[in-house]
């Protein structure tokens, strides 16, 4: 098993912990908001050459957790950006009396297209569709092999 310390920068070993934390909850928190884990910068305190370079990504790094922050408190601050994030799967309460009832609306819209999306119909409708573009698909491409046929007789 391999030891703690080897993801460590030898002398900055608590500078070091503190990064890989922040780095694991910025990783974390990135991928909740983007799907995608970042990477951007590296994120493993032991790829860093130097305290000194350690001290500047570990700014970067706090820069960039308060940027998601902040992005996250300012789609809170209205309801059209609360209902872009539960309509991205965050669960967040409506805090505003006068948009409730807009919300449990647009919540019972949601659930109804997912439980559609989920449902044995729905399935067989995208089936039959696939199905109706690829006949269509080939029947492109069968006037377009005559068509060439003929201008190269022609």
């Amino acid at each position: 098993m391999t030891e703690m310390n080897e993801y460590l920068l030898a002398g900055s070993e608590v500078l070091s912990r503190e990064f890989n934390d922040l780095a694991e909850f910025y990783s974390d928190f990135h991928k909740d908001v983007y799907g995608v884990r970042p990477r951007s910068m590296t994120l493993c305190a032991c790829d860093y050459p130097d305290h000194a370079s350690l001290v500047e990504a570990m700014g970067h790094l706090d820069r960039l957790v308060q940027g998601l922050q902040d992005y996250m408190t300012a789609m809170k601050s209205t309801f059209e950006g609360r209902e872009t994030l539960r309509s991205e799967g965050w669960h967040i309460e409506e805090t505003d009396p006068s948009c409730v009832s807009l919300a449990v609306e647009s919540q019972a819209l949601r659930d109804a297209h997912n439980a559609r999306m989920c449902s044995w119909e729905y399935h067989q409708e995208m089936a039959s569709r696939t199905d109706a573009a690829k006949r269509e698909d080939l029947e492109d491409d069968t006037e377009f092999w005559y068509w060439r046929k003929h201008e190269a007789c022609a």
